[in-house]
């Protein structure tokens, strides 16, 4: 009576009053044949994820009517001869006395090997017909964890986290020095039209660590020494005979902000700075565009980029150049400073449209009151070439890196804070 009092929908086939001899047969009658594959063509394939605990994210793999070929995963299988075939549990139990619980499903960090075969488990895959390609079928604890039947909840392995094991652990969770980030953050290229079907199904499960400003490593837990030229072979471009040495700002980085006709005057723009220690870009205070103020804008550069904090670009060069056509403004900047040798990352230069919401929320800094209402941005490019750039080395190539402190001990003969000064002779 126990039994029959937790079944909704069975049917008990029995005569008389012998109740013990009643069997639970389903309403919809399916039979299991070895290996879990049903009869039952007169009904539709039907498959979804359900809340069960109304928190925003899908929990558990509910199938709602039968296959005329199930797949051979015996997981789902197994659970829908189980549940709403034998026993109709309800959503997220199984078992005798429906006492077994289902945990979490997400897609499985492995590609299913049945998606080749025949019958296949594209009903279990997001965009999982041959013709689109995806192998990640849905899976419980998504394949890295394992489920307890008692409280529905998966015990994730080791690099594995959060419901259903969805996501990956950052290592040592970036320690104090490092935010664990999406790899869609990481890196904003890693994404695809639909991603299920390429190589970026993960974009939102996989992580790993965005250090802060000097430190590096998986976990942020190295620090970052300075850099500097060889102070015994710096100036390794000096007998190049194809370098022009004459050049203005030879041997450093120079880059060219550009301003195309279509800029509005009376435009605010600002520049972002990702310098080679890591961290987040530093992003100027607003710099005011007017292409009948020209030598005023380049000084504006200059200061902008100088003002950024932590000595992010103590010393820049700025001067106007000679315009494109489609251009009305060219300046270039030579990172002069001795601390900036080699090659940098390139500045970037953001100019709002008025069609830009997200330049005027709340909170948004530098806030920017735009004139731009078709979008024109002004562009970065690198003027000359790496191979007419001083090639820079961690402590000069005359000291090695303390990883604990993020200073240069530097050889002997050799001082300064990126060991560039040479004391002895030989």
């Amino acid at each position: 009576m126990l039994l029959a009092s937790r079944m909704r929908s069975a049917v008990l086939a029995c005569t008389g009053p012998l109740l013990l001899a009643c069997t639970p047969t389903s309403a919809r009658t399916v039979e299991a044949a070895p290996g879990y594959e049903f009869a039952g063509p007169e009904l539709a394939d039907r498959r979804s994820l359900v809340d069960i605990d109304n928190d925003g994210e899908e929990d558990v793999f509910y199938i709602s009517q039968a296959r005329t070929t199930t797949p051979k995963s015996t997981d789902y299988a197994a659970y829908f001869h189980q549940v709403l075939d034998k026993y109709d549990c309800g959503v997220g139990y199984f078992g005798y006395e429906c006492a077994k619980r289902l945990c979490p499903f997400g897609e499985s960090w492995t590609v299913d090997a049945f998606m080749a075969s025949s019958p296949s488990d594209e009903l279990y895959t997001p965009w999982g017909r041959s013709t689109e390609g995806a192998m990640h079928s849905y899976q419980e604890c998504s394949g890295k964890g394992i489920c307890n039947r008692d409280t529905g909840k998966c015990k994730c392995l080791d690099g594995f986290h959060g419901k259903g094991c969805r996501h990956k652990t950052c290592p040592n969770d970036c320690g104090d020095h490092g935010v664990c980030q999406p790899a869609y953050i990481i890196n904003p290229d890693y994404v695809a039209d639909i991603p299920e079907t390429s190589q970026f199904w993960d974009r939102k499960r996989s992580f790993r660590c965005e250090c802060d400003y000097g430190y590096t490593g998986v976990d942020c837990s190295d620090r970052i020494c300075p850099v500097g030229l060889d102070p015994v072979n710096a100036y390794d471009i000096d007998c190049d005979p194809e370098v022009d040495r004459s050049a203005d700002f030879f041997g450093v980085d120079q880059q060219v902000i550009q301003f195309p006709d279509d800029m509005p005057n009376d435009q605010w723009f600002y520049l972002d700075f990702e310098t080679l220690y890591g961290g987040k870009p530093f992003r100027t205070h607003p710099i005011h565009y007017d292409s009948t103020h020209l030598a005023t804008l380049v000084g504006d550069i200059q200061v902008a980029l100088e003002a950024l904090p932590n000595q992010a670009m103590p010393s820049c060069q700025t001067r106007l150049l000679d315009n494109d056509v489609g251009y009305s403004a060219t300046v270039l900047v030579a990172f002069s400073d001795e601390t900036m040798a080699g090659r940098q990352q390139l500045l970037s230069c953001v100019a709002p449209s008025t069609t830009d919401a997200s330049s005027c929320e709340s909170g948004t800094q530098p806030k920017i009151k735009s004139v731009n209402p078709t979008g024109v941005e002004c562009e970065v490019s690198y003027y000359n070439d790496e191979s007419e750039i001083y090639t820079p080395y961690e402590c000069s190539s005359r000291g090695e890196c303390d990883r604990t402190n993020g200073k240069c001990d530097c050889h002997s003969g050799f001082e300064g804070s990126r060991c560039e000064e040479m004391f002895s002779f030989y």
